[in-house]
């Protein structure tokens, strides 16, 4: 038997269903929802990069700031490899406005 637990997030783009395996060493193959995930699997979460089911976009999970009692999944669009936004329009085309 593998050792993971699923957890089941939303993407923040298109809102789609995603579910993620977590494999560690307590893994029991249980599904979680993102928010409250228990200590014994919240402890083994790395940061992992993954595509959405729903838009393809890539996602960054990992942990959110860990409170003192309850554990949730932070789930955010990974723009690692996207443009750097408006500081690129300045240097690109912008020449005289800065």
């Amino acid at each position: 038997m593998e050792l993971y637990d699923v957890i089941m997030f939303y993407c923040p783009q298109c809102y789609q269903r995603n579910e993620h395996r977590f494999f560690h060493p307590e893994g029991k193959q249980k599904h979680y929802h993102a928010t409250n995930i228990p200590l014994h699997v919240a402890v083994n979460i790395t940061s992992t990069d993954v595509l959405c089911k729903g838009c393809q976009m890539p996602l960054n999970v990992c942990l959110e700031d860990i409170p003192a009692q309850q554990y949730n999944l932070l789930v955010r669009l990974d723009c690692s490899n996207m443009g750097s936004g408006m500081e690129s329009w300045y240097s690109d085309y912008g020449r005289g406005y800065d």
